[in-house]
């Protein structure tokens, strides 16, 4: 097998030539910002959404949902970052400390749409 005659093969063969053609514009099942249903993001919201005015820690919360930590802490940062939830130091604004408590937002929607932000 040479490598004109592998050239050859490509290039007369059929599909590789439609298959650009063959590709159809398929809608994202998971467009950014948006929390699937049953994944971590998801959990962490409801249990935080059951118990609005309280302040939750990571440990709380990964005991709560059932969930690792490592995806808990993902899904906060997440969650933080969309705007869904808020953060604040544990010890207050006080004694501020490295570790984070956290609570929903009251002002976000139950279908986990995000909240946009003014344009200024």
């Amino acid at each position: 097998m040479t490598l004109l005659w592998l050239t050859q093969q490509l290039v007369s063969y059929p599909v590789a030539m439609s298959a650009p053609s063959l590709r159809q514009a398929i809608p994202n099942p998971r467009p950014p910002g948006a929390i699937q249903p049953g994944s971590v993001s998801d959990a962490v919201l409801r249990h935080l959404r059951q118990h609005p005015t309280r302040w939750h820690r990571t440990a709380e919360i990964v005991r709560a949902v059932g969930r690792s930590q490592k995806t808990v802490s993902w899904a906060l940062h997440y969650l933080r970052t969309l705007g869904h939830i808020e953060a604040t130091p544990c010890g207050g604004l006080s004694t501020p400390c490295r570790y984070l408590r956290y609570r929903a937002v009251e002002s976000v929607s139950p279908d986990h749409q995000p909240r946009r932000k003014d344009s200024r």
